[in-house]
C-alpha cells in the first residue's frame, strides 16, 4: 500500500488544478477513483501503474455538490442544486489518458425547487432506480424507461408528511423489507417510514433466501398474534388484516420465484419479480432524535437495517444509531372504531312528579299500578345494554392493544447515543461504507467507525440474546485540513486506507494511525468482576456469562503429580478432560436458560401490562371502579324504592281520611264496601258476641307468656315470640276508623 500511495503523489492525475465550492469522492470497486468539485470529474485510474486519468467537464450552470454510484458500480450521479447528471461508467478510455472524457450521460431536471436528498433504490433489479427528494414532492426516475418522466412523484403534503423532510436512507439490501423501506427524516427530528415502497410498473429484484425469510417473519408475527389474543379480538382487525395481506404480498413474489420459468438453483440470486402494488404512504413516526437531525443508511452486510442519525452544530456533533431489529410490517391502521354507548333516551321512566296521588277511574278499590311491570322490562333492557356494552369495551380494549403489539415491530431500537465536542470548527463530513463503516470527518480528523462485528453477533446470537452494542474506532493521520475523503480497501492488505481531498487541493493515501494497544495482561477478567453475592441474590445476564467462557471445550490442560505412574497420569488427565467438556456442555446450557427466561420474563410483563411491576393493572382498576359505580346505583334505585312504598301507604291514609271528612264528596260502591269490611273486622277485633275479642286474647297470652320468660325458655326463643306478637298486633289508626 505505501507503493500504491507513492505512485499516486507522483501521479499528474491530482496535479491539475481542480477546484470548486464543494468536494466529492468516491470509489468503484477499489479499481477507479472519481473527484469531483465544481463542475468537473475527475477519473482516475488506480489499477495501472502511471494511474490514467480522464477529465469530464460538465460545463455551465452545472456545479456538483455531491455524487453517488449505485449499487452495480456501473452508474454515477452528479448531483446539483436543481438537477442531477446520470453518467455510465462502463468502459471508461484511460489508454489516451489527459484527454476529455466524453462519457454517455443524459441530465435529471431542472427540478421547480432545490434537491435536498437523493438515494439509489436498492430494491431496483435493474440497479437503475433514483429516489430524489426536493422541497415540495418525493419522485423516482427509472433511467432504463425514461430520463425525463419520473415513473412516481407526490407531493410531500399527499404522503401524509407534514414537515418537509432533511433527508431519506433505505434500509438493508440483503433483506426484502429493508430494501422496500424508505425512512424520512423530519426537522423536529422524527423518522417516519414508508413501507413498501414500490409503484406502477416496479419490478423488484430480490433472492429466495430474502423472500423466503420475509414470508416466514410475517408468518410468525401472526401466528403470535393468533396465540396472544382471542379470536374476536382478531376476527376484522385492521392492523391483523394488514399482516394477511402483507404476507399474501410475501407469498405472490414466493410463487413467482418456485415458478419453472426462473432458476432458482442457487438462492442468492437476485431475480426478477413483479410485486402487488401497495399505495405508498407515510407512517410514522418510528424514532425520536435531535432537532436539526440527517439520517444515513449504514450497509451491515446483514438482514438488519441500520440507520445513523446525526446533528452537527457550530459546538457539538450528535450520533444516534437506530436499528430495526424486528420484522417490518406494513399494517397503517391507526384508528379502531369504539363501540356504541347505550341508547337511554327511549328507556327513561315515565314516573309520575313527586308521586303524586291520582283519582281513580273505577274506585279506589280498583286501583292497580301498571308501571311497575313497564319498568321492571325498562331496566332489564338498560342492563342488557350495559352488560353488552362492556363487553364491547373490553373487546375494544384488547384490540387496541393488539394493534399496540403490531405497530411495536416497526419502532426503530436505539442502539446508541453519542455526543462530541467539536475542537475546532469546521462542518462535519460523514460517509456510509460497505461491511458496517462509517467515515467521520472535522477539519483535521477522520475516524472510521465499524460497528459490522456486533451485527454480526446479533445475527449468530438472537434471538438467545446479545451484547450491548459497540463499535469499533480506527484514527487515521492526517496533517491538512481535509475537503472530502473515501475509503478504500486492498485485497492484498486487510488494513483500511483513505482518501483524502485537502482544502489546499492536493489528494493522498492515508492509513490508520498507529497508537500503543495495551498488553493482554492488562485485561480485565470478568469472572472476577463478578462476585459470588451477585450471583445468587441479582443473577447475571446471559451476555456476562457467556464472558466467562473464554476457552474453547477442545482445549486442554497440563497436571502436576507427585507420582510417576504414567497409567494414573493418563486416566487423571482423562477424568479432568472429561469433567471439563460436562462444565462447559452445563455453563452453555445455564446461559441459554437464563437467555430465554429473560425473554420469557418479558413476554410476562408484556401480556400481563405491568407498570415498573409493582403497580395494579390499569384494566383491573377501571373494572373495580365501573362495578362499584353500578352497586352504588343499585342501592340509590333501592332506597328510592321503598320512599316510593312508603309515599304510596300515606296518600291511601289520607284518602281514608280526606273522605271521611269531607261530607260533599259521594263515596264509591267499592268504597262503601271496603268501608263495611273494616268496620267488621274491627268488630272482630274488638269484641265479639261468643266470647273473648281477639284484643283480650292477645293481651292474656302476652301476660302468661311473660310468666315464663327465662324459666324454660333461651332468650332467642323469646325474642322471636316476642316479634311474632309484634306482628300480629294491628295498627291503632284502623281502629278508629268507622262507617260513615
Amino acid at each position: 500500500m505505501a507503493s500504491l500511495a507513492e505512485s499516486l503523489a507522483q501521479s499528474s492525475a491530482f496535479k491539475l488544478p481542480v477546484s470548486g465550492a464543494s468536494t466529492s469522492l468516491a470509489v468503484k470497486e477499489n479499481e477507479q477513483l472519481f473527484l469531483a468539485s465544481g463542475r468537473t470529474l475527475l477519473a482516475v485510474d488506480l489499477t495501472s501503474a502511471a494511474h490514467s486519468y480522464k477529465v469530464f467537464d460538465l460545463g455551465h450552470p452545472y456545479n456538483i455538490e455531491s455524487i453517488h454510484i449505485n449499487n452495480s458500480q456501473d452508474l454515477l450521479a452528479l448531483v446539483c442544486k436543481k438537477s442531477i447528471v446520470i453518467v455510465f461508467l462502463r468502459r471508461i478510455p484511460f489508454g489516451d489518458s489527459g484527454q476529455p472524457w466524453r462519457p454517455l450521460k443524459f441530465v435529471l431536471g431542472e427540478f421547480d425547487t432545490n434537491i435536498v436528498s437523493v438515494a439509489w433504490h436498492p430494491a431496483s433489479c435493474s440497479n437503475s432506480e433514483l429516489v430524489v427528494l426536493t422541497e415540495n414532492a418525493l419522485q423516482s426516475f427509472d433511467l432504463i424507461i425514461s430520463t425525463t418522466k419520473p415513473t412516481f412523484r407526490s407531493t410531500l403534503s399527499n404522503l401524509g408528511m407534514r414537515e418537509n423532510p432533511t433527508s431519506i436512507a433505505f434500509g438493508s439490501p440483503l433483506s426484502l423489507s429493508g430494501s422496500l423501506s424508505l425512512y424520512l427524516c423530519s426537522p423536529s427530528g422524527e423518522v417516519h417510514s414508508i413501507f413498501p415502497f414500490i409503484y406502477p410498473n416496479f419490478y423488484i429484484g430480490a433472492s429466495k433466501r430474502a423472500v423466503d425469510l420475509f414470508v416466514a417473519e410475517t408468518q410468525e408475527l401472526l401466528d403470535t398474534v393468533e396465540q396472544k389474543y382471542p379470536p374476536r379480538v382478531i376476527a376484522g382487525h385492521p392492523s391483523n388484516n394488514d399482516l394477511l395481506n402483507q404476507l399474501n404480498f410475501g407469498l405472490h413474489l414466493q410463487n413467482q420465484i418456485e415458478s419453472p420459468l426462473i432458476d432458482c438453483s442457487d438462492p442468492l440470486k437476485v431475480v426478477r419479480l413483479i410485486p402487488t402494488y401497495v399505495v405508498p404512504i407515510v407512517t410514522g413516526s418510528f424514532a425520536q432524535v435531535s432537532k436539526g437531525s440527517k439520517i444515513l443508511s449504514v450497509d451491515t452486510n446483514s438482514t438488519t437495517s441500520c440507520l445513523v442519525a446525526f446533528n452537527d452544530t457550530d459546538t457539538s456533533v450528535e450520533l444516534a444509531y437506530l436499528g430495526h431489529l424486528c420484522p417490518q410490517v406494513m399494517s397503517r391502521a391507526r384508528d379502531i372504531p369504539r363501540p356504541d354507548a347505550p341508547n337511554d333516551a327511549g328507556l327513561k321512566k315515565r314516573g309520575r312528579e313527586k308521586h303524586e296521588y291520582s283519582r281513580p277511574k273505577k274506585g279506589f278499590g280498583f286501583v292497580v299500578d301498571d308501571d311497575d311491570d313497564e319498568e321492571s322490562v325498562e331496566e332489564n333492557q338498560i342492563a342488557t345494554q350495559n352488560n353488552e356494552y362492556s363487553k364491547s369495551w373490553e373487546i375494544y380494549e384488547l384490540k387496541i392493544k393488539c394493534m399496540e403489539f403490531i405497530h411495536s415491530h416497526q419502532k426503530l431500537t436505539t442502539l446508541s447515543c453519542e455526543k462530541y465536542k467539536k475542537s475546532s470548527s469546521g462542518p462535519l463530513m460523514i460517509g456510509s461504507y460497505p461491511h458496517g463503516r462509517i467515515l467521520l470527518g472535522i477539519n483535521k480528523k477522520i475516524q472510521m467507525v465499524d460497528c459490522s462485528h456486533w451485527f454480526e453477533e446479533f445475527q449468530d446470537n438472537f434471538p438467545l440474546g446479545f451484547t450491548e452494542f459497540y463499535t469499533t474506532k480506527t484514527n487515521f493521520a492526517i496533517e491538512k485540513p481535509i475537503a472530502a475523503f473515501a475509503l478504500f480497501d486492498n485485497a492484498d492488505d486487510p488494513t483500511p486506507y483513505v482518501f483524502i481531498r485537502s482544502n489546499s487541493g492536493e489528494t493522498v493515501l492515508v492509513g490508520p494511525r498507529v497508537e500503543g494497544k495495551p498488553s493482554s495482561n492488562d485485561k480485565p477478567d470478568p469472572s472476577k468482576a463478578i462476585s459470588t453475592k451477585l450471583l445468587h441474590e441479582t443473577g447475571l445476564s446471559g451476555a456476562d456469562l457467556r464472558s466467562m467462557l473464554r476457552q474453547s471445550p477442545s482445549a486442554t490442560f497440563s497436571f502436576t503429580s507427585k507420582t510417576r505412574n504414567t497409567e494414573d497420569l493418563v486416566a487423571l488427565t482423562k477424568i479432568t478432560n472429561s469433567i471439563r467438556s460436562h462444565s462447559h456442555q452445563l455453563s452453555k446450557f445455564i446461559i441459554a436458560l437464563n437467555s430465554k427466561i429473560e425473554v420469557q420474563q418479558k413476554r410476562n410483563l408484556l401480556n400481563g401490562n405491568l407498570v415498573h411491576g409493582g403497580q395494579k393493572l390499569e384494566e383491573f382498576n377501571e373494572r373495580s371502579s365501573m362495578y362499584k359505580e353500578r352497586i352504588d346505583k343499585l342501592f340509590e334505585r333501592q332506597k328510592g324504592l321503598l320512599k316510593r312504598g312508603d309515599d304510596i301507604e300515606k296518600d291511601i291514609l289520607n284518602r281514608f281520611e280526606s273522605s271521611k271528612k269531607s261530607t260533599s264528596l259521594p263515596l264509591s260502591q267499592a268504597e262503601r264496601s271496603w268501608m263495611r269490611e273494616l268496620n267488621d273486622l274491627r268488630e272482630t277485633v274488638v269484641s265479639t258476641k261468643e266470647g273473648e275479642s281477639l284484643q283480650e286474647r292477645v293481651q292474656n297470652l302476652s301476660y302468661l307468656l311473660e310468666s315464663f320468660k327465662g324459666a324454660q325458655q333461651a332468650a332467642d326463643e323469646s325474642n322471636d315470640l316476642s316479634d311474632d306478637m309484634k306482628k300480629l298486633s294491628l295498627n291503632n289508626s284502623l281502629v278508629n276508623k268507622g262507617y260513615n
